[in-house]
């Protein structure tokens, strides 16, 4: 069975039940490297997350079937939307534009389904998707340790930026977080 993908403007337009992509994403994110923690009544809080990938400008979400059942979730938008990012990268590159900077805001793929190409499929798609118009870049923030995330965006184009690394606090370890990036056309989105 191949699966399908479909881009969404909204959850509703797809008769999707919440706890479907909920699930999904607790999958995807709950084992390693991540071990996210996901607290009873988590699921308001990862559903307004993915509804705000989903109505943010220029945004792009994308969502895998598999016989009628979602499978697996990319989406992302203007950088700009990540205040967070933005004031790390411009410790860095203080001329950084990030209204010209697409970001990969999440890729999840359920359990059960890893190891069969379908995030290189639901990259694949979300890219097309992405207006290279008013995007001159993409960016991809990734966990240090996860080779596999690194060697999957490595085989569309995205080299590490190497002056940019971050920890992360979060509840269960310290987390390494290294930036990839992927040039569009040619523009700079930091000053020389």
């Amino acid at each position: 069975m191949i699966p399908v993908i479909r881009r969404i403007k909204n959850l509703a337009e797809l008769g999707l039940k919440k706890e479907d992509l909920y699930n999904v994403y607790k999958q995807a994110f709950s084992r390693q490297p991540y071990f996210e923690y996901f607290p009873e009544g988590d699921l308001e809080e990862v559903i307004f997350r993915l509804e705000c990938i989903i109505n943010n400008p220029g945004s792009v979400c994308c969502v895998m079937f598999l016989n009628e059942k979602p499978i697996g979730v990319a989406g992302g938008y203007s950088l700009e939307c990540e205040k967070e990012i933005v004031e790390i990268l411009q410790e860095s590159f203080p001329g950084i534009r990030p209204e010209n900077i697409f970001y990969l805001a999440e890729l999840a793929i359920g359990d059960g389904y890893l190891r069969r190409g379908y995030g290189k499929m639901l990259v694949t798609e979300r890219e097309k998707y992405i207006d290279r118009k008013r995007f001159a870049y993409i960016l991809h923030r990734t966990h240090c340790d996860n080779t596999i995330s690194q060697a999957l965006y490595g085989k569309f184009g995205f080299i590490s930026i190497p002056e940019k690394f971050q920890l992360v606090p979060t509840l269960v370890q310290r987390d390494s977080k290294i930036y990839l990036e992927k040039q569009l056309r040619i523009f700079s989105w930091r000053k020389i």
